[in-house]
């Protein structure tokens, strides 16, 4: 091995594990949900045409007041991010997108594992009907 290229990057002894954390595979499912939702967030307030294709439902909504709502939805359902709130109130645009970014941040930190998992398991449920 080249000296040097264990000077220039962080070489450490871990290999990828061999078996799935389901854990960390929601917590990995919800951040790309956000991300996709940034990113379609970004196309509406830039003011560009959103991109031709599937579309993905966006997640916040403008009540008649001018007031701007975020749902996280974990599946289709809507996640709960304390007891009994499921939303977050906006007042722009830009507010929702600063909401997604503080979320997606719990979410990789796991502070909302407990939340997903009740709701996976209650959408597994479901399943079984």
């Amino acid at each position: 091995m080249s000296a040097s290229l264990a000077k220039t990057l962080n070489l450490v002894p871990v290999t990828k594990p061999q078996s799935r954390n389901i854990v960390v595979d929601r917590r990995q499912r919800l951040a790309t949900a956000i991300d996709k939702q940034i990113a379609m967030l970004n196309v509406v307030i830039d003011g560009s045409d959103p991109v031709p294709g599937r579309r993905t439902p966006l997640w916040y909504w403008m009540d008649e007041a001018g007031n701007y709502f975020l749902a996280i939805n974990y599946g289709k359902k809507p996640l709960e991010i304390a007891k009994g709130k499921y939303s977050i109130q906006c007042q722009t645009l830009d507010d929702v997108m600063n909401s997604l970014n503080v979320v997606r941040e719990y979410v990789v930190r796991g502070e909302l594992d407990t939340q997903m998992t009740s709701l996976a398991q209650a959408i597994r449920t479901n399943f079984g009907r």
